[in-house]
């Protein structure tokens, strides 16, 4: 009998040992396995087949991705200092081919250092057919470090495709850190193609960044200040389509309508499409500061008031002529009752 225990604690001696120590080799397999997994994930500068990889996939030559990662042995997983992976370097340029040919060996959620993932640079540079196939493996409500969604930056820059395919599949009200929604963002940037679609799916009262609406956010856009009169004709586009849909009485958090704040800002041509005949008072101290030339370079508004004058003439002869039709009925009356 003691034989038979000798020979079995033999045999199992090596399996013993192994659970003995298993609680002490535990951290150490941990620290490997983390060690392997940031090496796979650190950035770097990409380097021979790596570097030729992500190179054929920015640049569109699908057919030799396969050769470079079974052949040769680059990894669709190496990223380079930005944080970029040859998924994304194709995402980004639009190359929907090499899209397919490293979906199934990518990571497809990889995210860049700007927290964009493929869905969200294909749509940032109008690539309608990555977008398309992209927002079938990519959730569209998925956001980068600015916290905008692939809807967002596509309205940001214009691309009117893009934005009514993911109009389709993510929300077009999402707000981004500084609670500007897609509407916003294309206003701004005056594309008023993309305003006049987003519009009537839209909440033109939502309020952002000190409780701005997308009214005042185009008054305040930078592009007012571009060289280019195009830039500045777009923008002025986009306040003629949110004018109409806005609440011109509405104040943001220092108290100033959009008027108010055109005319702090110096935006004539704002000034000029916001005014209203209400607003006499602050336009007569703007007139007082333009003088003679205040006509000439506030046409609507001198055609506003010009049409309001009118107005109240019209509606001073109507009521007299009503006077005047009170007074003869009356006489008329008069003289068939002394008859």
């Amino acid at each position: 009998m003691l034989r038979v225990f000798a020979v079995l604690a033999r045999a199992f001696a090596p399996c013993l040992l192994e659970l003995i120590e298993w609680p002490e080799r535990l951290p150490r397999i941990e620290k490997t396995l983390i060690f392997r997994s940031k090496m796979a994930s650190k950035k770097q500068f990409p380097t021979g087949f790596n570097k030729e990889l992500m190179r054929v996939a920015e640049e569109g030559f699908a057919s030799e991705i396969k050769s470079l990662i079974e052949d040769n042995g680059a990894d669709p997983h190496a990223q380079d200092l930005n944080g970029k992976t040859a998924f994304l370097y194709a995402a980004s340029s639009g190359h929907l081919d090499c899209l397919k040919a490293l979906a199934p060996v990518s990571y497809l959620k990889k995210i860049d250092d700007t927290g964009d993932t493929a869905l969200i640079a294909a749509a940032q540079n109008g690539h309608l057919d990555c977008v398309a196939f992209l927002s079938g493996v990519i959730n569209p409500e998925s956001m980068n470090n600015r916290g905008a969604t692939a809807l967002s930056e596509a309205a940001d820059r214009g691309h009117l495709d893009c934005v009514e395919f993911l109009a389709s599949v993510s929300s077009v009200n999402a707000m981004d850190n500084r609670q500007e929604t897609a509407l916003m963002r294309a206003a701004q940037a005056g594309h008023s193609d993309c305003v006049r679609f987003l519009l009537p799916l839209s909440d033109p009262a939502a309020l952002a960044w000190y409780e701005s609406t997308a009214l005042m956010l185009v008054v305040r856009s930078v592009n007012w200040n571009a060289v280019s009169a195009q830039a500045k004709d777009s923008v002025f586009d986009c306040l003629s389509l949110l004018i109409p849909v806005s609440d011109l009485n509405a104040r943001d958090d220092e108290g100033k309508t959009a008027l108010e704040m055109a005319v702090s800002l110096r935006r004539w041509r704002c000034v000029d499409a916001l005014a209203r005949p209400e607003d006499q008072e602050l336009m007569a101290v703007v007139e007082k500061e333009f003088g003679s030339k205040f006509a000439q370079e506030f046409p609507r508004w001198g055609a506003t008031m010009e049409a309001e004058q009118l107005a109240q003439v019209a509606g001073l002869a109507k009521k007299a002529a009503e006077g005047e039709g009170h007074t003869l009925n009356r006489d008329t009356a008069l003289r068939k009752n002394r008859l």
